[in-house]
Protein backbone atom coordinates (compact mmCIF):
# COMPACT_ATOMS: atom_id res chain seq x y z
CA UNK A 1 0.00 0.00 0.00
CA UNK A 2 2.50 2.53 1.11
CA UNK A 3 4.81 1.50 -2.37
CA UNK A 4 1.75 2.11 -4.61
CA UNK A 5 0.98 5.91 -2.35
CA UNK A 6 4.27 6.73 -3.04
CA UNK A 7 4.79 5.59 -6.64
CA UNK A 8 1.23 7.18 -7.77
CA UNK A 9 2.12 10.47 -5.60
CA UNK A 10 5.42 10.71 -7.56
CA UNK A 11 4.07 10.47 -11.02
CA UNK A 12 1.47 12.68 -10.71
CA UNK A 13 3.77 14.86 -9.51
CA UNK A 14 5.64 14.41 -13.17
CA UNK A 15 4.79 16.76 -15.74
CA UNK A 16 5.01 14.37 -18.94
CA UNK A 17 3.33 11.90 -17.14
CA UNK A 18 0.88 9.56 -19.05
CA UNK A 19 -2.82 9.46 -18.18
CA UNK A 20 -2.47 5.85 -18.82
CA UNK A 21 0.05 4.93 -16.30
CA UNK A 22 -1.16 7.20 -13.35
CA UNK A 23 -4.95 4.71 -14.30
CA UNK A 24 -2.59 1.49 -14.15
CA UNK A 25 -1.67 2.67 -10.68
CA UNK A 26 -4.99 3.45 -9.34
CA UNK A 27 -6.34 0.54 -10.56
CA UNK A 28 -3.89 -1.51 -9.01
CA UNK A 29 -4.68 0.68 -5.61
CA UNK A 30 -8.17 -0.20 -6.11
CA UNK A 31 -7.93 -3.95 -6.04
CA UNK A 32 -5.74 -3.62 -2.92
CA UNK A 33 -8.37 -1.20 -1.55
CA UNK A 34 -11.28 -4.39 -2.15
CA UNK A 35 -9.07 -7.09 -0.86
CA UNK A 36 -8.46 -4.67 2.80
CA UNK A 37 -12.25 -4.37 2.64
CA UNK A 38 -12.25 -0.54 2.23
CA UNK A 39 -14.80 0.24 -0.04
CA UNK A 40 -15.33 3.83 -0.05
CA UNK A 41 -11.67 4.25 -1.00
CA UNK A 42 -11.68 1.40 -3.64
CA UNK A 43 -14.35 2.82 -5.24
CA UNK A 44 -12.81 6.59 -5.59
CA UNK A 45 -9.40 4.95 -6.86
CA UNK A 46 -11.69 2.72 -9.56
CA UNK A 47 -13.75 5.70 -10.91
CA UNK A 48 -10.88 8.02 -10.70
CA UNK A 49 -9.10 5.29 -12.99
CA UNK A 50 -12.16 4.91 -15.64
CA UNK A 51 -12.12 8.92 -15.71
CA UNK A 52 -8.57 8.64 -16.78
CA UNK A 53 -8.98 5.78 -19.42
CA UNK A 54 -11.83 7.02 -20.94
CA UNK A 55 -9.87 10.95 -21.18
CA UNK A 56 -6.73 8.91 -22.78
CA UNK A 57 -5.31 10.09 -25.85
CA UNK A 58 -5.71 7.71 -27.69
CA UNK A 59 -8.12 5.45 -26.14
CA UNK A 60 -7.32 2.40 -25.67
CA UNK A 61 -10.92 0.25 -25.87
CA UNK A 62 -9.74 -2.92 -23.80
CA UNK A 63 -8.35 -0.69 -21.32
CA UNK A 64 -11.66 1.35 -20.84
CA UNK A 65 -13.60 -1.88 -20.34
CA UNK A 66 -11.14 -3.50 -17.37
CA UNK A 67 -11.47 -0.24 -15.82
CA UNK A 68 -15.18 -0.68 -16.04
CA UNK A 69 -15.32 -3.70 -14.77
CA UNK A 70 -12.64 -2.86 -11.66
CA UNK A 71 -15.67 0.22 -11.35
CA UNK A 72 -18.64 -2.08 -11.57
CA UNK A 73 -16.92 -4.53 -9.08
CA UNK A 74 -15.78 -1.49 -6.76
CA UNK A 75 -19.69 -0.36 -6.67
CA UNK A 76 -21.00 -4.14 -5.52
CA UNK A 77 -18.83 -3.96 -2.84
CA UNK A 78 -19.97 -0.67 -1.93
CA UNK A 79 -23.86 -1.43 -1.84
CA UNK A 80 -24.62 0.39 -5.05
CA UNK A 81 -25.08 -3.19 -7.18
CA UNK A 82 -27.71 -1.31 -10.02
CA UNK A 83 -25.24 1.33 -11.10
CA UNK A 84 -22.81 -1.23 -11.18
CA UNK A 85 -24.70 -3.21 -13.56
CA UNK A 86 -25.43 -0.78 -16.27
CA UNK A 87 -21.44 -0.58 -16.34
CA UNK A 88 -20.76 -4.07 -16.20
CA UNK A 89 -23.66 -4.53 -18.98
CA UNK A 90 -21.60 -2.11 -21.21
CA UNK A 91 -18.09 -4.04 -20.68
CA UNK A 92 -19.45 -7.28 -21.31
CA UNK A 93 -20.99 -5.94 -24.71
CA UNK A 94 -18.08 -3.53 -25.31
CA UNK A 95 -15.39 -5.89 -24.60
CA UNK A 96 -16.90 -9.20 -26.29
CA UNK A 97 -16.95 -6.73 -30.00
CA UNK A 98 -12.91 -6.12 -29.56
CA UNK A 99 -11.20 -7.19 -32.55
CA UNK A 100 -8.86 -9.44 -29.68
CA UNK A 101 -10.16 -9.41 -26.59
CA UNK A 102 -7.74 -10.63 -23.78
CA UNK A 103 -8.89 -14.17 -22.30
CA UNK A 104 -7.70 -13.38 -19.20
CA UNK A 105 -9.91 -9.97 -18.53
CA UNK A 106 -12.51 -11.32 -20.71
CA UNK A 107 -13.50 -14.20 -18.22
CA UNK A 108 -13.24 -11.46 -14.78
CA UNK A 109 -15.37 -9.23 -16.80
CA UNK A 110 -18.09 -11.63 -17.31
CA UNK A 111 -17.68 -13.58 -13.69
CA UNK A 112 -18.07 -9.60 -12.09
CA UNK A 113 -21.43 -9.28 -14.61
CA UNK A 114 -22.39 -12.40 -13.01
CA UNK A 115 -21.83 -11.19 -9.27
CA UNK A 116 -23.83 -7.72 -10.12
CA UNK A 117 -26.94 -9.59 -11.51
CA UNK A 118 -26.74 -11.77 -8.14
CA UNK A 119 -26.48 -8.50 -6.00
CA UNK A 120 -29.25 -7.00 -8.07
CA UNK A 121 -31.18 -9.53 -6.87
CA UNK A 122 -31.89 -11.12 -10.37
CA UNK A 123 -30.60 -15.31 -9.18
CA UNK A 124 -32.13 -16.56 -12.48
CA UNK A 125 -30.20 -14.16 -15.29
CA UNK A 126 -26.76 -14.54 -12.69
CA UNK A 127 -27.34 -18.01 -13.01
CA UNK A 128 -27.35 -17.58 -17.10
CA UNK A 129 -24.24 -15.47 -16.45
CA UNK A 130 -22.10 -17.58 -14.37
CA UNK A 131 -22.75 -20.60 -15.89
CA UNK A 132 -21.23 -18.83 -18.97
CA UNK A 133 -18.39 -17.36 -17.41
CA UNK A 134 -18.03 -21.11 -16.12
CA UNK A 135 -18.21 -22.59 -19.76
CA UNK A 136 -15.70 -19.59 -21.45
CA UNK A 137 -13.10 -20.08 -18.43
CA UNK A 138 -13.16 -23.95 -18.64
CA UNK A 139 -13.00 -23.52 -22.63
CA UNK A 140 -10.09 -20.96 -22.74
CA UNK A 141 -8.23 -21.19 -19.27
CA UNK A 142 -9.21 -24.56 -17.92
CA UNK A 143 -11.59 -26.75 -16.21
CA UNK A 144 -9.18 -26.15 -13.04
CA UNK A 145 -8.56 -22.46 -13.76
CA UNK A 146 -9.45 -20.32 -10.33
CA UNK A 147 -11.64 -17.93 -11.94
CA UNK A 148 -13.81 -21.20 -13.49
CA UNK A 149 -14.21 -21.87 -9.49
CA UNK A 150 -15.39 -17.73 -9.21
CA UNK A 151 -17.92 -18.48 -11.45
CA UNK A 152 -19.19 -21.85 -10.23
CA UNK A 153 -19.27 -19.76 -6.45
CA UNK A 154 -22.04 -17.45 -8.07
CA UNK A 155 -23.87 -20.26 -10.09
CA UNK A 156 -23.96 -21.82 -6.92
CA UNK A 157 -24.74 -19.13 -4.65
CA UNK A 158 -27.77 -18.36 -7.31
CA UNK A 159 -29.07 -21.31 -7.53
CA UNK A 160 -29.55 -21.22 -3.76
CA UNK A 161 -31.57 -18.49 -3.94
CA UNK A 162 -33.62 -20.20 -6.52
CA UNK A 163 -34.27 -23.07 -4.29
CA UNK A 164 -32.17 -25.84 -5.70
CA UNK A 165 -29.94 -26.54 -2.72
CA UNK A 166 -28.95 -29.74 -4.67
CA UNK A 167 -27.13 -28.15 -7.40
CA UNK A 168 -25.93 -25.81 -5.04
CA UNK A 169 -23.98 -27.59 -2.52
CA UNK A 170 -22.56 -29.78 -5.94
CA UNK A 171 -21.07 -26.52 -7.42
CA UNK A 172 -19.97 -25.04 -4.01
CA UNK A 173 -17.79 -28.11 -3.59
CA UNK A 174 -16.61 -28.13 -7.43
CA UNK A 175 -15.41 -24.19 -6.09
CA UNK A 176 -14.07 -25.07 -2.97
CA UNK A 177 -12.03 -28.06 -4.54
CA UNK A 178 -10.57 -26.49 -7.34
CA UNK A 179 -9.74 -22.94 -5.17
CA UNK A 180 -8.22 -25.48 -3.01
CA UNK A 181 -6.15 -27.12 -4.83
CA UNK A 182 -5.25 -23.94 -6.93
CA UNK A 183 -4.96 -21.51 -4.96
CA UNK A 184 -3.99 -23.22 -1.66
CA UNK A 185 -6.31 -24.12 1.74
CA UNK A 186 -5.81 -20.91 3.32
CA UNK A 187 -6.40 -17.92 0.83
CA UNK A 188 -8.86 -16.04 1.19
CA UNK A 189 -10.94 -16.82 -2.08
CA UNK A 190 -11.60 -20.45 -0.60
CA UNK A 191 -12.98 -18.70 2.38
CA UNK A 192 -15.49 -17.19 0.37
CA UNK A 193 -16.90 -20.33 -1.03
CA UNK A 194 -16.39 -22.29 2.41
CA UNK A 195 -18.33 -19.23 3.92
CA UNK A 196 -21.67 -19.29 1.71
CA UNK A 197 -21.33 -23.37 1.60
CA UNK A 198 -22.02 -22.92 5.32
CA UNK A 199 -25.05 -20.34 5.22
CA UNK A 200 -26.63 -23.67 2.61
CA UNK A 201 -26.31 -25.93 4.92
CA UNK A 202 -27.51 -24.23 8.11
CA UNK A 203 -30.82 -25.47 7.60
CA UNK A 204 -29.88 -29.11 7.04
CA UNK A 205 -26.26 -30.06 8.69
CA UNK A 206 -25.52 -27.58 11.14
CA UNK A 207 -22.71 -29.56 12.44
CA UNK A 208 -20.92 -29.40 8.83
CA UNK A 209 -22.38 -26.00 8.63
CA UNK A 210 -20.48 -24.76 11.61
CA UNK A 211 -17.35 -26.27 10.49
CA UNK A 212 -17.48 -24.32 7.58
CA UNK A 213 -17.96 -21.21 8.43
CA UNK A 214 -15.23 -21.29 11.27
CA UNK A 215 -12.79 -22.24 8.52
CA UNK A 216 -13.65 -19.47 6.58
CA UNK A 217 -13.54 -17.51 9.77
CA UNK A 218 -10.17 -18.24 10.35
CA UNK A 219 -8.68 -17.92 7.08
CA UNK A 220 -10.70 -14.57 7.29
CA UNK A 221 -9.30 -13.19 10.42
CA UNK A 222 -6.07 -14.36 9.65
CA UNK A 223 -5.76 -13.46 6.27
CA UNK A 224 -7.51 -10.22 6.17
CA UNK A 225 -7.87 -9.62 9.52
CA UNK A 226 -10.71 -9.23 12.00
CA UNK A 227 -11.88 -5.72 11.30
CA UNK A 228 -12.40 -6.77 7.90
CA UNK A 229 -16.52 -6.58 6.23
CA UNK A 230 -15.76 -10.43 4.66
CA UNK A 231 -14.96 -11.59 8.24
CA UNK A 232 -17.99 -9.54 9.66
CA UNK A 233 -20.16 -11.32 7.12
CA UNK A 234 -18.82 -14.86 8.80
CA UNK A 235 -19.69 -13.97 11.67
CA UNK A 236 -22.71 -12.71 11.19
CA UNK A 237 -23.76 -16.38 9.02
CA UNK A 238 -22.10 -17.99 12.35
CA UNK A 239 -24.56 -15.86 14.43
CA UNK A 240 -27.41 -17.04 12.16
CA UNK A 241 -26.50 -20.73 12.84
CA UNK A 242 -26.16 -19.91 17.11
CA UNK A 243 -29.64 -18.49 16.55
CA UNK A 244 -31.05 -21.78 14.78
CA UNK A 245 -29.51 -24.22 17.50
CA UNK A 246 -30.80 -22.14 20.45
CA UNK A 247 -27.60 -20.64 21.47
CA UNK A 248 -29.14 -17.02 21.77
CA UNK A 249 -25.90 -15.22 23.88
CA UNK A 250 -23.33 -16.61 21.52
CA UNK A 251 -25.56 -15.51 18.70
CA UNK A 252 -26.22 -12.02 20.06
CA UNK A 253 -22.47 -11.59 21.39
CA UNK A 254 -21.64 -12.55 17.71
CA UNK A 255 -23.80 -10.32 15.72
CA UNK A 256 -22.65 -7.60 18.02
CA UNK A 257 -19.32 -7.92 16.46
CA UNK A 258 -20.48 -8.26 13.24
CA UNK A 259 -22.51 -5.23 13.12
CA UNK A 260 -19.49 -2.81 14.74
CA UNK A 261 -17.22 -4.31 11.92
CA UNK A 262 -19.97 -3.54 9.36
CA UNK A 263 -21.07 -0.23 10.30
CA UNK A 264 -17.66 1.08 10.72
CA UNK A 265 -15.93 -0.31 7.61
CA UNK A 266 -19.50 0.26 5.66
CA UNK A 267 -21.48 2.59 7.13
CA UNK A 268 -24.76 2.28 8.47
CA UNK A 269 -26.74 2.48 5.22
CA UNK A 270 -24.91 -0.79 3.11
CA UNK A 271 -26.82 -3.72 2.66
CA UNK A 272 -24.82 -5.62 4.93
CA UNK A 273 -25.87 -3.65 7.50
CA UNK A 274 -30.05 -4.59 6.97
CA UNK A 275 -28.80 -8.46 6.84
CA UNK A 276 -27.54 -8.15 10.65
CA UNK A 277 -30.42 -6.25 11.70
CA UNK A 278 -32.27 -8.80 10.06
CA UNK A 279 -30.84 -11.60 12.44
CA UNK A 280 -31.21 -9.58 14.92
CA UNK A 281 -34.57 -9.29 14.61
CA UNK A 282 -34.96 -12.90 13.96
CA UNK A 283 -33.44 -13.67 17.01
CA UNK A 284 -35.57 -11.26 19.40
CA UNK A 285 -38.27 -12.68 17.84
CA UNK A 286 -37.61 -16.33 18.69
CA UNK A 287 -36.86 -15.18 22.31
CA UNK A 288 -40.26 -13.17 22.93
CA UNK A 289 -38.94 -9.35 21.87
CA UNK A 290 -41.54 -8.58 19.24
CA UNK A 291 -41.38 -4.90 19.70
CA UNK A 292 -37.25 -5.10 19.25
CA UNK A 293 -37.80 -7.49 16.56
CA UNK A 294 -40.21 -4.85 14.41
CA UNK A 295 -37.56 -2.23 15.22
CA UNK A 296 -34.39 -4.82 13.53
CA UNK A 297 -36.80 -5.92 10.61
CA UNK A 298 -38.04 -1.72 9.57
CA UNK A 299 -34.40 -0.32 10.03
CA UNK A 300 -33.32 -3.31 7.57
CA UNK A 301 -36.69 -2.48 5.24
CA UNK A 302 -35.31 1.58 5.34
CA UNK A 303 -32.38 0.47 4.04
CA UNK A 304 -32.94 -2.17 1.24
CA UNK A 305 -35.78 0.01 -0.11
CA UNK A 306 -33.34 3.00 0.00
CA UNK A 307 -30.60 1.24 -1.46
CA UNK A 308 -31.41 -2.22 -3.10
CA UNK A 309 -35.05 -0.82 -4.42
CA UNK A 310 -38.63 -2.03 -3.59
CA UNK A 311 -39.07 -4.79 -6.06
CA UNK A 312 -35.38 -7.04 -4.68
CA UNK A 313 -35.69 -10.20 -3.56
CA UNK A 314 -34.00 -9.04 -0.07
CA UNK A 315 -36.77 -5.99 0.42
CA UNK A 316 -39.49 -8.85 0.11
CA UNK A 317 -37.68 -11.33 2.74
CA UNK A 318 -37.90 -8.59 4.95
CA UNK A 319 -41.37 -7.76 4.16
CA UNK A 320 -41.80 -11.42 4.65
CA UNK A 321 -40.21 -11.16 7.83
CA UNK A 322 -42.19 -9.03 9.09
CA UNK A 323 -45.70 -10.64 7.90
CA UNK A 324 -44.12 -14.11 9.74
CA UNK A 325 -43.61 -12.26 12.97
CA UNK A 326 -47.93 -10.34 12.79
CA UNK A 327 -48.95 -14.12 12.26
CA UNK A 328 -47.34 -14.92 15.74
CA UNK A 329 -48.86 -11.89 16.78
CA UNK A 330 -52.41 -13.01 15.49
CA UNK A 331 -52.74 -9.92 13.81
CA UNK A 332 -54.36 -11.97 10.88
CA UNK A 333 -55.46 -9.00 8.73
CA UNK A 334 -52.17 -7.34 9.05
CA UNK A 335 -50.12 -10.28 8.33
CA UNK A 336 -52.19 -10.86 5.23
CA UNK A 337 -51.16 -7.57 4.31
CA UNK A 338 -47.57 -7.63 4.60
CA UNK A 339 -47.32 -11.46 2.92
CA UNK A 340 -49.08 -10.66 -0.03
CA UNK A 341 -46.54 -7.68 -0.41
CA UNK A 342 -44.02 -9.79 0.10
CA UNK A 343 -45.12 -12.59 -2.61
CA UNK A 344 -45.53 -9.14 -4.99
CA UNK A 345 -41.88 -8.47 -4.84
CA UNK A 346 -40.59 -12.66 -4.49
CA UNK A 347 -42.44 -14.07 -7.30
CA UNK A 348 -40.72 -12.11 -10.19
CA UNK A 349 -37.76 -12.84 -9.28
CA UNK A 350 -37.04 -16.05 -7.45
CA UNK A 351 -40.31 -17.81 -9.11
CA UNK A 352 -43.04 -20.30 -7.72
CA UNK A 353 -41.14 -23.30 -6.77
CA UNK A 354 -38.93 -21.16 -4.28
CA UNK A 355 -39.04 -21.88 -0.87
CA UNK A 356 -39.32 -18.80 0.50
CA UNK A 357 -42.56 -17.86 -1.87
CA UNK A 358 -44.05 -21.68 -1.24
CA UNK A 359 -44.17 -20.80 2.32
CA UNK A 360 -45.04 -17.18 2.15
CA UNK A 361 -47.57 -18.51 0.35
CA UNK A 362 -48.11 -21.33 2.92
CA UNK A 363 -48.36 -18.47 6.04
CA UNK A 364 -50.69 -16.34 3.68
CA UNK A 365 -53.03 -19.01 3.80
CA UNK A 366 -53.25 -19.53 7.66
CA UNK A 367 -53.51 -15.62 7.98
CA UNK A 368 -56.27 -15.39 5.39
CA UNK A 369 -58.28 -18.31 7.03
CA UNK A 370 -57.82 -17.43 10.40
CA UNK A 371 -58.54 -13.60 9.68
Amino acid sequence: ETALAAALTGLEQTPDAGQSDIAGLLEAQAELFRRQGRAGDALAAAERAYALRQAAAPPDPADIQNAAALYGAALVDAGAPFDALDLLTAAVDAYAALPQPDPLRHVRIFNDYAIALYAAGQPGPAADAAVQGADFAARILGERHPLRAEALNTYAASLAALGDGAGAAQWYAEAAAIRSERLGPGHPDLATTLNNYGVLLIAHDAGEAESLLRRALAIREAKLGPDHPWTASTLNNLADLYRSQGRTGDALATLKRAYDVTVARLGETHPDVATIRMNLGNLRAETGDPDGALEDYFAALDIREAVLGAAHPATGETVYAVGILMVRQQRWADAVGQLEQALRILVPSLGEASPAVVEARAALAQAQARR
